[in-house]
């Protein structure tokens, strides 16, 4: 968009941009492409680009599109990886923790502690393998999470999250430690527009001979040979999971379109 470093020289995209516009089909039955939307409006097409999340695909691609996708890219939607890594941030008024040559707390468990904690409303915690130091943040802190209790992380209330975790901070440092200032954390797997945060190969992927970046990221062509339905974003990438992933994948789609008319 070249915004930086001279907001002068911006292309003109931010005034083309359509926001609150919950896209329910995708009809490419002709050379030409039909965008429904949930508020009754309609877009017509040349090309559609789709960025949605693999999460989303899994539930929505028998209906999201008409027709029905090839085979081939219902069977790569289907049988690729999609979960969901949880993110929680703790800002204090000032650092507990080691301030020089620190990098994080990872968390080792004993089994009869650990035990003691299944089937209560904390097991969650569990599933929190580090609390690291934020680049640039010095006073915030962050957690990861990931397993079986995805769903309890993000419907809890702030202050039980907040209890919880400092419970967990407190029993391994073991000692009393300040309150947080601020608590912020991710709600992907609870959002019905994403459903997860990004894609990882899996043995359902090996078992059905699905390359991802190959089989999710093919493209869908009209009887002419023009690219209709062109598919981007992270699980469609060889970097898949990563940021630079799914930029790579825009280039590449922006890139076949322009292919095409050259």
């Amino acid at each position: 968009m070249k915004k930086r470093p001279d907001p002068s020289k911006a292309l003109p995209v931010d005034e083309k941009i359509l926001f609150n516009k919950e896209v329910t089909n995708i009809d490419w039955n002709s050379n030409e492409v039909i965008v429904k939307c949930a508020d009754g409006s309609e877009y017509r097409a040349d090309h559609v680009i789709v960025t949605v999340s693999l999460g989303f695909l899994k539930q929505n691609y028998k209906t999201l599109f008409t027709p029905q996708l090839p085979e081939k890219k219902v069977n790569a939607i289907e049988n690729t990886g999609f979960g969901t890594l949880g993110k929680i941030f703790l800002e204090f008024e000032e650092p507990f923790w080691p301030t020089v040559n620190w990098t994080a707390y990872f968390f080792l468990w004993k089994k009869e502690d650990r035990d003691k904690l299944i089937g209560t409303e904390r097991e969650w915690l569990t599933d929190i393998p580090i609390f690291l130091r934020v680049d640039a943040q010095p006073n915030l802190i962050s957690g990861f999470v990931a397993g079986e209790h995805m769903k309890h992380f993000e419907e809890m209330s702030d202050s039980q999250l907040v209890d919880d975790t400092m419970w967990l901070l407190e029993k391994f440092l073991g000692k009393s430690l300040p309150r947080p200032i601020n608590m912020q954390r991710n709600k992907w797997k609870t959002n019905k527009y994403f459903l997860g945060t990004y894609s990882y190969m899996s043995m359902a992927s090996q078992e059905h001979n699905v390359v991802p970046s190959v089989d999710l990221a093919e493209t869908i062509y009209s009887d002419n040979k023009k690219p209709v339905l062109v598919f981007a974003g992270e699980a469609t990438d060889e970097y898949s999971g990563y940021v630079h992933g799914a930029v790579g994948s825009g280039f590449r789609s922006a890139n076949e379109i322009i292919n095409h008319y050259k």
